[in-house]
């Protein structure tokens, strides 16, 4: 009879159990919620860092997602509580959102870098090539004088 009531025990609190958010009817794969939620997160920081890029569009931001995605604004809440319901598995697609930014920020770091030393090596160029014009003009300038005192020796003697 002990054993009865263990076994019943075990099966209630762990065959019963309901997930705690049922499935979305029109479910987001998790890959295209991870864009989703990139992309969401990335207008988020432009919306806060610098508002009028936003403004000079003049969209409503969530219209285009909810166009890129071909969602609305209901799926887009019911896909997220369903998702956030596993948190360890939120938390993963997160952690791959943060990858991704993590490797657009170094990408545009290195072109900034790139940008910034040509732009650097387009100076030093331009410095050298006057430094050179000078120098040409400082050896003719030199020679002139030279043919002048020249051509005054001559009509002299």
């Amino acid at each position: 009879m002990k054993q009865f009531f263990v076994l019943l025990s075990f099966l209630i609190l762990f065959g019963c159990k309901e997930p705690a958010v049922k499935e979305p009817t029109h479910l987001i794969e998790r890959e295209v919620m991870v864009k989703l939620l990139y992309d969401l997160s990335v207008l988020e920081v432009v919306k806060y860092q610098n508002p009028p890029t936003l403004k000079n569009y003049k969209k409503d931001v969530m219209a285009h997602i909810y166009k890129k995605y071909k969602i609305d604004s209901l799926q887009l809440v019911e896909n997220n509580r369903y998702y956030a319901a596993n948190y360890k598995d939120y938390k993963k697609m997160y952690e791959e959102i943060k990858a991704k930014v993590d490797a657009e920020v170094t990408y545009l770091d290195t072109l900034n870098t790139r940008r910034e030393r040509k732009i650097l090596n387009d100076s030093l160029k331009k410095q050298a090539l006057k430094k050179k014009a000078l120098l040409k003009a400082k050896k003719l300038k030199e020679r002139l004088e030279k043919g002048a005192k020249d051509s005054v020796k001559g009509i002299v003697k």
